[in-house]
This record gives C-alpha cells, sequence and structure tokens, in this order.
C-alpha cells in the first residue's frame, strides 16, 4: 500500500488542549443554565419533564442545573404541584439593567452608523446630579478625535452643548441649577447669571438643539446636540463634536443636525417598542 494510502486511511489528529476543553464545557453549561432559568422565569409554574421537552434538554441536564438554580436561590420547587418557579432573588438580575442603560445599549449602533457617515465623533451623554456623563461615543473610531478615552467622562452640564441641551428640555432644571450652584464652579458664574441662565434655555428650547461653538471651554472644538427621550421623558443628549477651525456654525448644522434628528427619533422609537414589549 502506498505511504499517501496509509495517511489517508489512518489520519493523524491534534490532542484537543484540556484547557480549551474545560472552557468550552463550561460555555455550554452556562448557555443551557441561561436558557432554562429563561424558561422558568416565562412560564407561572413549569415542570422538569417540560423544561426538558422545551428545550430538547435530557432530564438528568436539567436536574442538575435545576439543583445549582436552586443552591444559588434564583429558582425554587413547589411542595404541592413540584413546579418550578423563579423567586424574589431573580430580581437581582435585573439590578443594572435600567432606563439609562436600555437607551445607551440600543443607542450605540444607531452612532456606529453616524460614524460611518461622517467622520467627526458623536457621543450620547446622560444626566448625573450637576453633570453630564458620556455613555456611548464614536471617539475611538473617529481618526478626527482629539480624545478618544471620553467614555465616564463628566461634562459641566453649562459649558457643553450636551448639557445645554438637557437642562433646556428638562422637567427637573431648578434643581439641577441648584445643584450647579451649590458646587461654587467660578467657570460656571457667567451662565448661571439669572438673564444669561433664561436666554439659553429659550433660544435653545427654540431651536430644538444647543450649540456650543468658539468658546472658552475646550475653544478647539465645537459642538451640537440634540435631546434623547424615551416617550415623553427626556433621558440624554446627543452630541456631534468638531475642530472648530474645521467647520462654521452654520456648516455644521446644515451637515449634521438632520442626520442627528433622525438618529435620535429612531433611537426614542426602538427603545419604546423594547419596552412596550415588555
Amino acid at each position: 500500500m502506498a505511504a499517501s494510502d496509509k495517511r489517508h486511511r489512518h489520519p493523524t489528529t491534534t490532542p484537543k488542549d484540556p484547557r480549551i476543553c474545560a472552557e468550552l464545557s463550561s460555555l455550554r453549561s452556562l448557555r443551557r443554565g441561561l436558557k432554562v432559568l429563561r424558561a422558568i422565569s416565562l412560564a407561572s409554574g413549569i415542570k422538569v419533564g417540560e423544561i426538558s421537552e422545551e428545550l430538547g434538554l435530557p432530564r438528568p441536564t436539567v436536574y442538575r442545573i435545576l439543583e445549582t438554580l436552586e443552591v444559588e436561590g434564583y429558582v425554587a420547587r413547589s411542595a404541592s404541584d413540584s413546579r418550578i418557579r423563579v423567586t424574589q432573588e431573580t430580581i437581582t438580575l435585573s439590578i443594572g439593567y435600567d432606563k439609562v442603560n436600555s437607551i445607551s445599549q440600543i443607542a450605540g449602533p444607531v452612532l456606529v452608523e453616524l460614524s460611518h457617515r461622517f467622520i467627526w465623533p458623536f457621543d450620547l451623554s446622560v444626566c448625573n446630579g450637576a453633570a453630564m456623563v458620556v455613555q456611548e461615543s464614536t471617539h475611538p473610531r473617529s481618526p478626527l478625535a482629539i480624545d478618544r478615552g471620553v467614555i465616564r467622562r463628566n461634562l459641566p452640564m453649562l459649558r457643553t452643548a450636551a448639557g445645554r441641551c438637557y437642562i433646556a428640555h428638562c422637567a427637573e432644571r431648578s434643581k439641577i441649577i441648584d445643584r450647579i450652584s451649590a458646587s461654587k464652579n467660578p467657570q460656571d458664574d457667567f451662565y448661571l447669571a439669572a438673564s444669561r441662565l433664561q436666554q439659553l434655555v429659550e433660544e435653545t428650547s427654540l431651536r430644538g438643539y444647543a450649540i456650543r461653538y468658539h468658546e472658552r471651554y475646550n475653544p478647539h472644538t465645537s459642538s451640537i446636540a440634540v435631546p434623547i427621550f424615551s416617550g415623553t421623558t427626556l433621558v440624554g443628549s446627543m452630541a456631534v463634536i468638531w475642530i472648530t477651525k474645521a467647520i462654521a456654525l452654520a456648516e455644521a448644522v446644515d451637515q449634521f443636525l438632520d442626520a442627528m434628528r433622525t438618529a435620535s427619533m429612531r433611537i426614542t422609537l426602538k427603545h419604546d417598542h423594547i419596552q412596550f414589549e415588555r
């Protein structure tokens, strides 16, 4: 028999790395556990056999998963009918999932789409006390970004377009102004003057978007921002940032505003649809 035939009849295989095998097994177990927990959560009460049939899992596998979930306190077996139900402990799994997180998850892909159309970076910011916090950003993707590490950064409320947009459209404006005043930052004094603050809010509300152009705060950049809602509740602002010398304000508004408003509406509609389905 030719050597080539021998190689064909007796192929050699490389043994799998036991560590990789263990990781794959753990991931498979995790997926199965999550599927079981989801099935129990969606049912008012479900039996082991029903879980096995619905998910296509062997009963011994379901029993092992249920044993783990029971030990961790996420499910309990009814003493009256042997059905499995979720416990209050499962509520803790959603503590970190709020309106801000959900809107950020939806906004992320929309901002990425904007980054494909425009080379300047876009941010999604939400209010946190007396400041705005950047939740999502395309700064890391933009070749024209000056600062790529902006996510989770606090932005001053009255000195940024994102903050001005929020404060002009929010219902809790007086409380935010009180917090800003209490912080006693001298850079805010100019904007806290009653006449200037009123003018800023009125002009921004009338336009429907906020601007920061050629100002003392980050003078090398400028920005415009539009509000983002969940239903009728304001949840944040979307801003585009550009180098001041590169684009005049009127040109920036003409170039970005319609696309930003459309993107904001898409985020709101998708978020509201998801909330309605729940």
